[in-house]
């Protein structure tokens, strides 16, 4: 019997009169009902706000119970993910035919039975987006977590991810970007296009640069770009001169000896160009390369060789003159 069906009989058996006595000597009830329902209000509210904080939750989450993975609870981002379809009470393979095929389901299993976490970044979640709409491919980042009870057994899996398509399609269409900017830079064979960041470190080595320079861009990646410099242009602060006047003109034009990675000088036509960020800031710099040494030593042999016949024209000239001269005293 509890406290209260002591106390009733208590006092049916002294009567009415006995009652004011009885009630507090026999029993603290009344003190303890008081605490149980302040402790259950407590609670209430505590469950109220885990509850807030579940349905408000940025990311999606969902409880599963037992072993057929039967929905208990899914807050509203879940419940967006799936397209709206009405999933608590129902199992997974009831509510969400299109994922067993593509094996979530024997992911839940392995989960539960082994009793180990499944995390997942960036998976491919195929559902319908809209309720009767197409499916659609999302990716997700979730885990997997079981639920275990006092004994450690487990009786069911704790849902938790995030929506991460647009992340994950930015990225691709990013890495796409970066493959076909590669494209046409290493279809620039006959240049060499070299990226530096502000401290003049190189970040990116097109095909150019190893036919025109000969290290490969595995050599080059982090190294300085005075590598390819003359020692004595080195010395000069050459390459500090054309990031001056490529920040303060946008563009530092170059034409000069430059060193390949053996050693042999050729002659080089090229300039510097700053990189803006969309703030205006400069991110760092590009320089250009054109291998021009057989076009500078034909030059330097036309005026080598102009100047060779100035020299006979004068000598002619001056043959003409002393000839004249000596006709003239005859």
């Amino acid at each position: 019997m509890t406290e209260l069906q002591h106390l009733r009989g208590a006092l049916e058996q002294a009567g009415d009169a006995a009652a004011p006595n009885l009630v507090p000597a026999h029993s603290g009830i009344f003190s303890r009902a008081q605490r149980v329902y302040e402790s259950n209000l407590a609670l209430q509210a505590e469950r109220d706000r885990l509850t807030k904080m579940f349905a408000q939750a940025p990311g999606f989450m969902a409880v599963l119970r037992g072993r057929e993975h039967r929905f208990e609870l899914a807050n509203p981002s879940y419940i967006r993910l799936v397209g709206h379809r009405p999933v608590v009470g129902r199992t997974v393979a009831e509510a969400l035919l299109e994922v067993v095929a593509q094996g979530y389901l024997d992911l839940l299993n392995r989960v539960f039975d082994s009793g180990e976490a499944y995390t997942a970044n960036a998976a491919a979640f195929a559902a319908q987006a809209a309720p009767g709409g197409p499916v659609a491919e999302r990716f997700v980042d979730f885990v997997f977590q079981p639920i275990r009870n006092d004994d450690g057994r487990v009786t069911g899996i704790f849902v938790e991810g995030s929506d991460e398509t647009d992340r994950t399609r930015g990225e691709a269409a990013l890495r796409a970007s970066e493959a076909r900017s590669r494209q046409i830079l290493d279809s620039a064979i006959d240049c060499a296009i070299v990226a530096t960041d502000l401290d003049g470190r190189i970040t990116r080595w097109n095909e150019g640069a190893r036919r025109v320079l000969g290290w490969i861009e595995e050599e080059m990646l982090g190294q300085p770009a005075d590598r390819f410099f003359t020692p004595e242009d080195v010395a000069n602060g050459q390459v500090q001169k054309e990031v001056r006047a490529a920040l303060h003109t946008r563009r530092g034009k170059d034409e000069r000896w430059h060193q390949r990675k053996s050693g042999e000088r050729f002659w080089a036509m090229g300039e510097m160009t700053a990189l803006k960020e969309d703030d205006g800031a400069t991110a760092g710099f590009v320089k250009v390369l054109r291998d021009r040494t057989g076009q500078r030593l034909a030059e330097d042999a036309l005026r080598q060789s102009e100047a060779s016949l100035r020299a006979l024209h004068a000598y002619l000239e001056r043959q003409v003159i002393a000839r004249s001269q000596v006709r003239g005293r005859i």
